[in-house]
């Protein structure tokens, strides 16, 4: 077992061992926010054929480039979603409409707004060059062009799948996350609170972020600070999901109970406690092909760990080719004197200016106070022993966008 490893570490052991899940095929409508699983090569061009972007007039662009006005001879029109056979000559030109193929040896089209029709003639105002206004085969999407398995289905994909004619699409099956809150003085939202007592959150926030990532959430419940209690949970959620996460009892105190009961439920411990604040206190192990990690109870450190490491495994779980938090530099509005001998992760809020990107934090950073999260979308990723003065750039990891593997 590993002891007080660097982030970076404990990342790469937990993403060594978790692959996506089993893949599925869903309607087109119920892919959105999901993980295409499988390359689509298109089978069609689009536009399958050059068409008219805009309401006008096909004609031969030569027509106009001499003196305006000019007059042709209006011989035909087509609607959206027909078809002209006839040769446009020159001197003539053909009514279109947008989206309708161009008309056989027509090489431009000109807005209706130059234009008015007299007598059985269209007659001209403004020139237009050979070759404009026509939206060319293939021009969006070629045939052959491949889309790549990895990335989420977002509305613009699924238009493009759309336009290829595709109903259903290959997705990967959403990761199930089983999630255990441990703690004595935890009780359920709906209870009375007695003395001690508090709302038990971590479930909900965490599960939250679970959904956020592309997975489905267990709720295997509070657990008391008893190991055989929380032994039998996690085998429990080991038999339901892929992957087990407890909060609290993760520490080094009396009741820090995760260790023993992991041991219990038979898995190998892998690593115990990373090194940065919040979020020491981080437990995992492994049984089988499934992993188990015990978080901080403290709502802030257990949100920054997952955040960190739950999200990464969530993320890649779901098949996700970018599942590391976004890294960029920012200018610090603030300054943060408190040393440390272990890397802080402070809670920041990004934002962009004319110089650059920078990074404002609030005053609270204790491990327990959740309340700093809802205004925060970022961490500033301190070094051991540094401080941060007003002004000063820092690494800054962004808590919702993600990039892969460099």
């Amino acid at each position: 077992m590993l002891e007080m490893i660097k982030l970076e570490q404990a990342q790469k052991t937990v993403l060594s061992l978790v692959y996506p899940t089993l893949k599925q095929e869903v309607s087109l409508e119920a892919s959105l926010g999901r993980v295409l699983a499988e390359p689509v090569v298109a089978e069609l061009d689009i536009p399958p054929f050059d068409r008219s972007p805009l309401d006008g007039y096909a004609l031969h662009g030569e027509d106009t480039q001499g003196e305006l006005p000019v007059d042709l001879k209006l011989t035909g029109e087509i609607p959206a979603g027909d078809y002209f056979n006839d040769l446009v000559e020159r001197g003539s030109a053909v009514r279109i409409l947008t989206g309708s193929p161009l008309p056989p040896g027509a090489n431009s089209v000109i807005r209706q707004e130059d234009t008015e029709e007299v007598s059985g003639f269209v007659r001209i105002h403004k020139p237009v060059k050979p070759g404009a206004n026509i939206s060319r085969q293939g021009e969006d999407i070629k045939r052959g062009e491949q889309f790549n398995p990895g990335g989420e289905i977002t509305p613009a994909l699924i238009g493009v799948l759309a336009s290829q004619g595709l109903e259903r699409v290959k997705v990967y099956a959403k990761p199930k996350v089983a999630l255990a809150s441990t703690g004595d003085e935890l009780v359920e939202l709906g209870s009375r609170l007695a003395p001690g007592k508090i709302y038990n959150t971590n479930l909900y926030s965490l599960g939250a972020m679970v959904q956020s990532w592309g997975g489905e959430t267990v709720c295997l419940g509070l657990v008391k600070d008893r190991v055989e209690d929380l032994a039998r949970v996690i085998a429990q959620g080991l038999e339901k999901a892929d992957l087990v996460v407890t909060t609290g009892g993760a520490s080094v105190g009396t009741y820090d109970v995760t260790l023993e009961a992991m041991k219990q439920a038979g898995a190998e411990i892998l690593f115990w406690r990373v090194a940065m604040k919040p979020g020491t206190p981080v437990i995992c192990g492994r049984k089988g092909s499934k992993l188990i990690l015990g978080l901080s109870g403290n709502p802030a450190a257990a949100m920054i760990s997952a955040a960190l490491l739950l999200g990464p495994m969530v993320r890649k779980l779901s098949g996700y080719n970018n599942y590391f938090p976004k890294r960029i530099s920012a200018i610090s509005r603030n300054s943060f004197n408190k040393t440390s001998g272990v890397r802080r992760m402070i809670r920041a809020n990004t934002g962009l200016e004319p110089a650059g990107f920078t990074a404002s934090f609030p005053e609270q950073q204790q491990p327990g106070v959740l309340k700093s999260m809802l205004y925060t979308n970022a961490l500033v990723d301190l070094p051991p022993g540094a401080v941060l003065e007003n002004g000063q750039m820092c690494e800054v990891i962004l808590l919702d966008q993600w990039e892969g593997l460099k």
